[in-house]
């Protein structure tokens, strides 16, 4: 499985104000994509050394030594984080060789991989710096691919000068687990003392004896309960979201109502007309991208939803219609669509990739509730 390298700027006011301030990924890099670098070097030196082409090979002889050589992959990489060197075997067909790799060779093999994780820093850093943020206190390395020596001396080389910080691992492999605990905390505990499931800092008039109760219930002190409840945080979006429009020429392109690092939860509103004459069904296709701009390109975004609107009356073309987006907490994207000839309306609710429908919600609703407290 892919390990999504993903990218946060946050400021923090200590202990009251958590606040993103952009964020970058790439859900199609990880470190698998290392592991298949070595796997296909492994696949070439094999061929050179034997005259065997394995993936040439009947079909499950050739399943089986792919498994191996990706079982072999990661454990040789992470090998290479700590020796210089390291040397496997590889038998097929009747054919065996000893294949050494270094970690000079894994690290041109994998440079262009590495470079794509440094474009993206330089992108979210320059977001950060056109909202105001221009003096980092501390450079995280999170995941367990930050443990490859590589990633560290380069981000050393590129960014320790110019920020004036070096990286620090901290808490690889648990940090986003705990962030996420984190913030349940903080929306669990508001929740219960009537802050509802918002991020602010509001304790809506909880009582002294409530917040003792939870304090004694949760194992935390008084104090550290009216922390939680004086903290807010603030996260963006994550992507863009838009409908599929048609310019002047006649090409289909989509136009961008939530705009991504836009702070969430989010409403905007984009007036549209109608492109057809003499027609009563408008179809509004949703599609997310990455793009931080009005427009982006058809090509390179993804496909949320749609909806077919109805309308009585037959709409011609240069008809105004109102688009509504609102993007929530929880990553529900909710469409309304406002036909403002004949004043009709439609509304529409979306689960962007990587949010929870609503049936995923109550189930985790429902094992929640039947937790009991231990004794």
């Amino acid at each position: 499985m892919n390990v999504k390298k993903l990218l946060d700027i946050f400021w923090r006011k200590p202990k009251t104000d958590i606040r993103v301030i952009c964020t970058e990924g790439d859900h199609q890099l990880g470190g698998k994509n290392w592991d298949d670098r070595i796997v296909q070097y492994y696949l070439s030196e094999f061929h050179d050394k034997t005259g065997t082409d394995i993936m040439q090979g009947n079909p499950q002889d050739v399943h089986e030594a792919l498994y191996d050589l990706r079982i072999a992959a990661e454990n040789n990489k992470k090998t290479l984080a700590k020796r210089n060197d390291v040397t496997h075997p590889i038998h097929f067909d009747g054919n065996k060789t000893n294949i050494s790799l270094t970690r000079e060779k894994f690290n041109e093999l994998t440079t262009d991989l590495l470079e794509r994780t440094i474009a993206l820093t330089d992108k979210v850093l320059e977001q950060a710096k056109s909202k105001g943020v221009t003096t980092i206190d501390s450079f995280l390395l999170v995941g367990g691919s930050t443990r490859m020596p590589q990633v560290e001396e380069t981000i050393k080389e590129k960014y320790s000068a110019s920020l004036g910080v070096k990286p620090v691992h901290f808490d690889v492999d648990e940090a986003v687990a705990k962030g996420a605990a984190k913030e349940a905390e903080i929306l669990a505990i508001k929740a219960v003392l009537g802050g509802g499931s918002t991020c602010s800092g509001s304790t809506s008039g909880a009582s002294e004896d409530d917040i003792r109760n939870v304090a004694l219930l949760s194992g935390k002190t008084v104090d550290q309960i009216k922390s939680v409840l004086k903290t807010t945080t603030q996260k963006v979006a994550t992507k863009s979201y838009g409908v599929k429009v048609v310019d002047k020429m006649g090409k289909e392109k989509i136009s961008n109502i939530i705009i991504k690092q836009t702070p969430v939860p989010t409403e905007t509103k984009k007036l549209y007309k109608t492109a057809d004459d003499n027609s009563n069904v408008l179809d509004l296709v949703v599609y997310s991208n990455n793009e931080n701009g009005e427009y982006a390109d058809l090509n390179m975004c993804t496909k949320v939803g749609e909806i077919k609107f109805e309308l009585p009356q037959k709409l011609d073309s240069n008809m105004p219609v109102d688009i509504q987006f609102t993007l929530t907490n929880e990553g529900k994207l909710l469409l309304f669509a406002h036909d403002l000839t004949h004043n009709q309306t439609r509304e529409a609710n979306f689960t962007p990739e990587g949010a929870l429908t609503e049936e995923q919600m109550k189930e985790a609703q429902e094992k929640l509730g039947s937790l009991t407290v231990a004794q």
